[in-house]
């Protein structure tokens, strides 16, 4: 992946008004843009919301994105937060074949990746994990040897460093 391509992640905060999502999103796939990742909850202010977006694109094309999320009506501030010192995480949710045999293999490794078991059966474990995007990739290829039953990956989401 070239320096140009590495993904960009945006943080910016909304109003919270109908439609303001689709708006923000319409802009994105209206210029063909893609969105890799997308993550909005409330902020301490109820009225405004704070979106994370993770996209890809050459400088310029970043810059457009920019300009065009901070002329829309509902976005209050956008912040490109890719080069500043910042926390990133995301959120698996997975449900692994974990026979008796293989359980203790499976639970050392979701430990050691700091995951927590939310459930068990006598054939399978579900977890869970934050992480890095990095970190969630790699335990990702790991529980494929245990066979990866289901799978749900929430956007990331980003804040800056202290």
């Amino acid at each position: 992946m070239s320096e140009e391509e590495k993904p960009h992640t945006f943080s910016i905060l909304v109003e919270n008004r109908f439609g303001a999502l689709a708006r923000i999103a319409g802009l994105f796939s209206g210029r063909g843009y893609n969105i890799e990742s997308l993550s909005v909850n409330h902020t301490l202010d109820p009225n405004v919301s704070c979106m994370t977006i993770v996209t890809k694109g050459n400088e310029e094309v970043l810059e457009q994105i920019e300009k065009q999320l901070n002329k829309l009506i509902d976005v209050v501030s956008v912040e490109d937060i890719t080069l500043a010192s910042h926390i990133e995480r995301g959120l698996i949710l997975m449900r692994v074949k974990a026979d008796h045999a293989g359980r203790c293999a499976l639970i050392q490794i979701l430990e050691s990746f700091q995951g927590r078991i939310l459930e068990m059966t006598p054939s399978t474990v579900s977890l869970e994990l934050s992480g890095s995007p990095e970190q969630l990739d790699s335990f990702i290829e790991i529980m494929k040897e245990f066979g990866i039953l289901e799978l749900s990956r929430a956007g990331r989401t980003a804040i800056r460093r202290c």
